[in-house]
């Protein structure tokens, strides 16, 4: 396979040097003289050398634009061979990581923030993507670290439940995208025999069909809800409850949610910056049901192999389990990032979004 990986190279090289010797090129003589199909070199101008100032003249063929000609594109050039090169490497990760999970009996699910991303969601990485979603924050300079904090319950309950009602009603009529289908299919044929521990608090993977028993949310469920006061240790599904917000100002028009047992105000069940308010119950119960898996798949020797999706390195719970369990189980990881890839030696990494990589994955 290394091979013909590398003939691909080979020839999408060769054929840059050429545009940049200011040779004119024909389809036809570029098919019969790299022996592939005139479809392919299409391609390989359209997308694979998309990087250099190519233009098409009818009736003669391609060449590199004229007022490049005489310039120095070594820049280019060189733009050229990082992309075949990451083309390359791409290639033969997805070529691994469908070994790996031919090979597996045991499939653990780790996924972040970007797998919703496919799906719609906001991407929240940095306060742009923020306050795109949430213009009025801005105004106020508040960001999303700013937001997610349970003091705003006590300080200013419209503005916290306008927040976390609007990412509320969000996630309820957000789609899954095709990923979380594929996913299901896998562990299909590998006779359900899987877990999923994420981040999200979005629900998205129940959505989808995956069994409520085998998934641990360890920042907790935005579909619950708590005490604010923690007045017990219960939590309790908000199904039923509806946050009515003001899209102009971001704040809750509705009444507020109350705890069903002291009557004072409620907040969702999810894990906040420097919350020691947090009630961690349905968590833990979580947690035992990941434990019991994970034992019970080590003790009948099964080959566990992880697809992380969309764990960036910022809030690095998900990033440090997976590889946790890399370690100390000898299991096989595979990372889906499209930024932050990179992992440990024997980590498989994929940079690309989910719904991408996953369907190069399985196709």
């Amino acid at each position: 396979m290394k091979n013909e990986y590398d003939k691909i190279l080979f020839r999408i090289l060769s054929i840059a040097q050429y545009f940049m010797e200011g040779k004119t090129l024909k389809k036809s003589d570029l098919a019969k003289e790299f022996n592939v199909s005139e479809k392919t070199i299409q391609r390989d101008i359209n997308n694979r050398l998309s990087s250099m100032p190519i233009k098409f003249y009818r009736g003669v063929g391609w060449k590199l634009d004229e007022k490049f000609i005489n310039k120095k594109l070594s820049n280019i050039y060189e733009l050229v061979i990082e992309e075949n090169r990451l083309m390359e490497y791409l290639a033969i990760s997805i070529a691994n990581a469908k070994n790996v999970l031919d090979e597996a009996s045991a499939i653990l699910i780790t996924a972040g923030a970007g797998m919703g991303v496919d799906s719609g969601l906001p991407d929240f990485r940095g306060d742009h993507g923020f306050w795109k979603a949430y213009p009025p924050l801005e105004k106020l300079g508040l960001n999303f670290y700013d937001m997610a904090n349970p003091r705003w319950f006590l300080e200013n309950a419209k503005m916290a439940w306008g927040f976390y009602g609007h990412r509320l009603n969000l996630y309820r009529t957000t789609i899954p995208h095709q990923g979380f289908q594929i996913l299901k299919e896998l562990i299909n044929y590998k006779n359900n025999n899987y877990f999923i521990f994420t981040s999200n608090v979005d629900g998205q993977f129940q959505k989808a069909g995956f069994e409520e028993n085998k998934i641990m949310e360890c920042h907790g469920s935005i579909h619950y809800n708590q005490c604010v006061y923690k007045c017990t240790e219960n939590v309790w599904s908000n199904e039923h409850e509806h946050i009515d917000i003001d899209l102009n100002t971001f704040l809750a028009k509705s009444r507020l949610p109350q705890c069903k047992h002291c009557g004072n105000l409620a907040r969702p069940n999810v894990l906040m910056f420097g919350d020691f308010q947090f009630t961690n119950v349905r968590v833990n119960h979580q947690q035992l049901n990941f434990l019991s898996w994970i034992k019970q798949n080590v003790m009948k020797n099964k080959k566990i192999a992880i697809i992380e999706i969309g764990a960036g390195k910022k809030i690095p719970t998900v990033r440090n389990l997976s590889e946790d369990i890399m370690r100390q189980y000898n299991a096989k990881l595979i990372r889906i990032n499209p930024r932050d890839y990179d992992g440990p030696k024997n980590v498989i990494s994929i940079p690309l979004g989910g719904l991408e990589a996953l369907s190069k994955i399985f196709q």
